[in-house]
């Protein structure tokens, strides 16, 4: 019986700024890490509001990537609902700076799960005139980039719920590329 070698798995967490500059700061990351070992890259971006795993921007054939399967994983473990979502037209975030270098990549946020509905609405047609109330927006959306985001819009039970995927994805990553034995 022949067995493989133990797969050795590095994570990197990158704090990336600039973001809203044209994703500068993963972009210069990513072009000029060494990116052979990396399976995936998720950026988790509005995670202060909600109580769900929203798993989006997924391209062809992304649903079933490795770091798709531990992020499904991580949110059947902790219980909570957890929805996919296709390529986003207007929104990114630096993850894209990893898909444009042939890395796979999605984007997590914590979302109100009542809300789905509506924030699928408006990321799938964000220019409908109906999003100029911001009182129709998702709730995530509201206060997002205004004067009023701040601490005060952050919920504490949500980053916990983030802290808790992100354990569980590294968790999960772990065990699927654990080799056969």
């Amino acid at each position: 019986m022949t067995t493989r070698p133990p797969v050795h798995m590095k994570f990197v967490f990158l704090f990336a700024d600039l973001e809203e500059r044209g994703l500068a700061g993963s972009r210069h990351y990513a072009r000029g890490a060494n990116l052979g070992n990396i399976v995936g890259a998720i950026s988790f971006d509005l995670c202060g509001i909600g109580d769900a795993v929203g798993i989006w921007d997924l391209g062809d054939g992304e649903a079933d990537s490795l770091i798709v399967q531990a992020l499904r994983r991580a949110s059947q473990q902790e219980g909570v609902y957890y929805s996919t979502h296709g390529p986003v037209a207007r929104f990114s975030s630096d993850h894209a700076s990893f898909i444009e270098m042939g890395i796979p990549g999605v984007g997590v946020t914590i979302v109100p799960r009542d809300d789905e509905a509506r924030l699928r609405a408006y990321v799938d047609n964000p220019n409908s005139f109906r999003w100029l109330i911001r009182n129709l927006r998702p709730r995530i959306f509201r206060t997002y980039h205004t004067p009023q985001d701040g601490p005060q819009t952050v919920d504490a039970t949500a980053l916990d719920l983030a802290r808790r995927v992100i354990v569980g994805t590294v968790r999960a990553l772990d065990e699927l590329a654990a080799p056969a034995s």
